[in-house]
């Protein structure tokens, strides 16, 4: 059977007001120059509903990608998080890990260039002051927790190391050392920043998608992972934290900062580990990896990192 028969039939059993299911499946994973749906087989449906056409957008996990995010984990975010600004969830079938989501018809992903747009820039920030004021999620998680994560995984897994790994880690563990007695408020946040999550209309409406990696956490680091996504300067950061607060702070920023800069060791590891355990040859994840560790390297070495973090 098929894989999308084998959905189409799962789906019939446990809907029964769902009738003429079509499946097809969205080969849209893509790991350069973007990051883009690799966790995932994605799926769209049409069926009929109460007399009327309706479609859906559905996310199959990966047995690979269990090695590294939960589903049960990542559902959570899917049941607790309702905005108009987010997917509507239809349905999670926890049995067969599928996520079933409204399809968002005349969306596209966003480029860079639509990222950065100042007005685009503007939603977004407000987009993340209102995810901010949600209930607190199931979900804690930090970069620092995540990077750990990864480094444990590459450690435990026998994984070769990666490029300048020393440097890299020793920079990293003196950044967390530096950060373990700061007093951070944590609420709930999108964290995953790739402009591959940003859906647009030709209204330019905006809509936040994935949301596998959301938890509470501070702010500023949902603010670094969008700054390492839109910003090319550090000294770019400065007004999106006037926006986002009001006021500028130097402190603030440069907490922003470093957060980009743990951003792009994160994602550099995380698709680092799946050039080395996917068997989907076709994504150059190496690529993409390479390209977050030389963000990452840019920032440590073309700025004074003790300096900046002496006033976070």
């Amino acid at each position: 059977m098929s894989e999308n028969n084998y959905i189409v039939e799962k789906i019939s059993k446990k809907f029964n007001d769902l009738t003429s299911i079509k499946v097809s499946e969205l080969n849209i994973a893509v790991a350069s120059p973007s990051r883009k749906a690799i966790e995932h087989r994605f799926y769209k449906m049409t069926c009929n509903q109460d007399h009327k056409t309706r479609t859906f957008f559905i996310k199959n996990i990966l047995n690979e990608t269990e090695e590294l995010i939960n589903f049960n984990e990542i559902s959570k975010n899917y049941r607790d998080i309702n905005t108009n600004n987010t997917a509507k969830l239809f349905s999670i079938m926890p049995e067969d890990k599928l996520i079933i989501l409204e399809y968002l018809e005349n969306y596209k992903t966003t480029n860079l260039k639509q990222l950065r747009d100042k007005n685009n820039i503007t939603k977004i920030l407000n987009f993340k002051k209102d995810f901010n004021k949600l209930p607190k999620l199931k979900n804690s998680n930090s970069v620092f927790s995540l990077i750990d994560h990864f480094l444990n995984y590459i450690k435990n897994n026998n994984i070769p190391n990666f490029n300048n790994d020393k440097f890299y880690i020793n920079s990293y563990n003196f950044i967390k050392k530096k950060f373990k007695n700061i007093d951070k408020d944590t609420s709930p946040c999108h964290i995953d920043n790739s402009s591959s999550n940003f859906m647009i209309n030709n209204n330019n409406d905006l809509k936040i998608i994935d949301l596998d990696f959301c938890s509470n956490d501070d702010p500023l680091s949902d603010l670094g992972s969008f700054a390492s996504e839109v910003c090319l300067f550090k000294n770019e950061i400065n007004p999106i934290i006037e926006e986002y607060f009001g006021v500028f702070k130097q402190n603030l920023a440069n907490r922003c900062f470093i957060y980009s800069t743990l951003d792009d060791l994160k994602w550099g590891l995380y698709s680092f580990i799946f050039s080395k355990i996917s068997k989907r040859n076709h994504i150059e994840f190496m690529k993409y990896a390479n390209w977050r560790f030389l963000s990452c390297n840019q920032k440590l070495l073309n700025y004074d990192l003790g300096e900046i973090i002496e006033n976070i």
